[in-house]
């Protein structure tokens, strides 16, 4: 539920992008004043060419009348033509500076908290921004001269007759304050919405981050169930949203038919006696041709797109607004290379369902892990986490020190993430080999080069100085692989976490790649995509929604069903596949 500081914050948000428009928001203004002057006369037209015109046995005088307010309409349509510049000059450049904002303060966070940006940002970029300009846009173009009109025809009525005011003004501002209190409830419901349309963004990521792992293990079923729900409430939401906007009805009957009413009682009783006949008709005629339309527009607009707007701009802004803290260095340096993970949770936003939850590790320097778990579970998380690249709730100590209160640099030097989609940058070979470790000797280079199979790749380029494209396009997805492992092995970091990086390796190369790294001094975390992984490792930690479990391959197929099930299958004895989404496993 949102607090008074959030629902006021989008509009605070609208108002300092808005405010060095105002020039051309002053002119907007004006030439919807102009805008408005039918509305204005409409009452004192139709009264004065009835009383003064026609029921006096003078049409030229009424029709003089009915000319006067059709010389109106046409200020008035030139009016509105004199409008669109300046709504141009309003909605575009807030547009482009409320983008720059966002853009500004979400890199500024990945980069100060050593976060990446979350998926929501993508949300927020492609999707709410648009929707915060065309929903503007919408409002400038429709609220704001019904909003004049309904002024400038209280205003005419008052002119025409003070007691026919007193009449209708008093429902008229009484409907439109149940209207201002119900906004609140409206833009609760709406904000819900915009919430949900965010989880189903990150879920969207996790699925689409992770297809290969579904479709491996048949689990299209579940992923479609998880990403389906979160549609379906996103959608529950917005019809209770819709159904919340009910009030509109009450709104304009309390505002525009009982004072319609009240006139036609009136008239009968010693207040109308005062009213002429052109003044009551020019009286209810103002308020079915001018207040109705008008009051009817303002409360569907504002009930719809203006919640809407104000539901995008709360969200918005708690990126916008939230200040921005950088953790404070640590003045200690790790001392030695041993993990420790304790109570370890994280979710992508506050209304997410957490992907890692409750993890408590321990891993010795010199520990080889292998790290396996359902698609969507947190493996790659977690592996962002240690890294620090991420910043959960719990304690990630490497050396005693957590990642995220390091420098960047230090951080390169502990630890270094191979992902699955292999880095590879124009240049040489060898300035790719060098990118992690700039003084490595020649016999390193030279022991990496063979250990990773590159021997053909440094021949077909010509040498270590052959020149690798933008990307590395040329080469293939395993030469791709291989390269930014043998990179990484040449890291002086003690803890290497590979990311399914070998996934587009041979089972043989793999085993061969990871033979390496385990010799290579210092701790090797797998995130594995092959049992066959698992069972090379001294630890397997299984991820699960319910329960992590952390031992041994003997440990835990005593203890765990889950990973029997996955061991049998992995050798074609189980009876039936495992469960949906249970673990990665390409066989």
């Amino acid at each position: 539920m949102l607090t008074s500081e959030e629902f006021v914050g989008g509009w605070r948000l609208l108002g300092r992008e808005l405010r060095p428009r105002r020039k051309a928001i002053v002119s907007l203004m004006a030439w919807s004043a102009v805008e408005s002057l039918p509305s204005l006369f409409f009452a004192i037209a139709t009264a004065c060419a009835l009383d003064d015109g026609f029921l006096q046995g003078r049409p030229l005088i009424g029709f003089g009348w009915l000319t006067a307010l059709a010389l109106f309409m046409i200020i008035r349509a030139a009016a509105t033509r004199q409008t669109f510049p300046h709504l141009a000059a309003v909605v575009e450049p807030f547009r482009d500076s409320l983008t720059k904002l966002l853009v500004d303060r979400t890199l500024r966070r990945a980069a100060m908290c050593g976060r990446v940006p979350e998926s929501s940002g993508v949300a927020q970029l492609t999707t709410q921004i648009e929707s915060a300009r065309q929903l503007l846009s919408a409002l400038l173009r429709s609220t704001r001269p019904t909003l004049f009109s309904i002024v400038a025809a209280v205003i005419g009525l008052a002119a025409l007759s003070p007691t026919i005011l007193l009449v209708v003004l008093p429902p008229l501002v009484g409907s439109l304050v149940i209207f201002a209190f119900g906004l609140r409830s409206l833009s609760r419901r709406w904000t819900s919405a915009v919430v949900a349309e965010e989880h189903v963004a990150d879920l969207a990521n996790s699925a689409l981050g992770g297809l290969r792992d579904i479709v491996a293990l048949g689990a299209e079923r579940r992923a479609a169930t998880d990403v389906g729900g979160a549609i379906n409430e996103h959608a529950r939401l917005e019809r209770g949203a819709e159904w919340a906007g009910s009030i509109r009805v009450l709104v304009v009957t309390l505002g525009c038919h009982v004072p319609l009413v009240g006139l036609l009682v009136a008239a009968q009783t010693s207040m109308g006696e005062s009213w002429s006949a052109g003044e009551l008709t020019g009286a209810v005629t103002c308020l079915m041709i001018t207040v109705l339309p008008a009051l009817q527009a303002t409360v569907s607009v504002l009930g719809d797109w203006g919640i809407q707007l104000g539901s995008v701009l709360n969200r918005l802004a708690l990126t916008c607004n939230s200040p921005i803290s950088r953790p404070t260095p640590s003045a200690r340096k790790p001392i030695g290379s041993d993990l420790r993970v304790r109570d370890l949770s994280f979710a992508y936003s506050s209304t997410a369902t957490p992907v890692v939850s409750g993890l408590s590790l321990d891993l010795l320097s010199g520990s080889h892990l292998a790290v396996v778990g359902p698609s969507g579970v947190g493996k790659s998380t977690l592996a962002r986490i240690i890294g620090g690249l991420e910043a959960g709730q719990g304690v990630v100590t490497i050396g005693g020190v957590t990642p995220q209160s390091l420098p960047r640099d230090l951080v390169r030097n502990f630890v270094t993430i191979i992902p699955q989609e292999s880095y590879v940058f124009s240049g040489t070979l060898l300035e790719n080999l060098l990118y992690l470790n700039p003084h490595a000797t020649p016999p390193q280079i030279q022991d990496a080069v063979k250990a990773f199979s590159l021997e053909h790749l440094v021949e077909r380029t010509g040498g270590l100085g052959g020149i690798v494209g933008i990307g590395g396009t040329e080469l293939s997805d395993s030469d791709r692989q291989s390269l930014s492992l043998a990179r990484a092995y040449l890291s002086p970091a003690p803890i290497v976490i590979l990311d399914e990086a070998t996934s587009h390796l041979s089972p043989s190369a793999e085993a061969r790649a990871e033979n390496m790294f385990s010799q290579r001094p210092g701790t090797l975390i797998v995130i594995a995509h092959r049992l066959s992984s698992a069972r090379r490792a001294k630890l397997i930690l299984l991820l699960d929604e319910k329960e992590n479990f952390c031992g041994t391959h003997e440990e835990l197929l005593r203890s765990s069903q889950l990973y029997r099930d996955l061991t049998q299958h992995w050798h074609g004895t189980a009876q039936k596949s495992p469960r949906e989404a249970t673990a990665v496993a390409n066989s």
